[in-house]
């Protein structure tokens, strides 16, 4: 059976470059929901959360699931730079869609582009991706 979806993810996008920089877990990278910039966790960065999912699809007569986990995938720029967050979202989008991880059927971002979420209240852009890890049991 594949493991957390959310861990996979992370998996992933660890090591994801864009402009000059890289993801890296637990620097920039992290696995649950949003935390406000303080010391470890920087202006610019990447949180993943899993966030349920429909309902299981069973196979017919093998008593076993289809399982699709959704995961989103939020982007934290650094202060008023949006084309930054946006380079960063779009790399994270690349980086994911249609991506076969091992012991998964695949991933798909649900969006065709990063979801502009707007600025938090201390000018942070933010961008939301929203992906289905695709897991069967047989």
């Amino acid at each position: 059976m594949a493991s957390n979806a959310a861990d996979a993810v992370v998996t992933r996008l660890n090591g994801t470059t864009w402009a000059s920089s890289t993801l890296a877990t637990n620097t920039n990278l992290f696995r649950g929901q949003v935390r406000p910039v303080s010391p470890g966790i920087p202006d610019e960065c990447v949180f993943v959360l899993a966030t349920g999912g429909p309902t299981n699809a069973p196979y017919l007569g093998t008593g076993k699931d289809y399982r699709d986990k959704a995961v989103q995938v939020r982007v934290r720029g650094a202060i008023d730079d949006f084309d930054g967050a946006e380079t960063l979202a779009l790399a994270v989008h690349a980086r994911l869609h249609r991506h076969v991880p091992t012991g998964w059927v695949d991933f798909l971002v649900n969006e065709p582009q990063p979801i502009w979420i707007g600025f938090d209240d201390d000018r942070h852009p933010e961008f939301s991706l929203n992906i289905r890890a695709r897991v069967s049991e047989a």
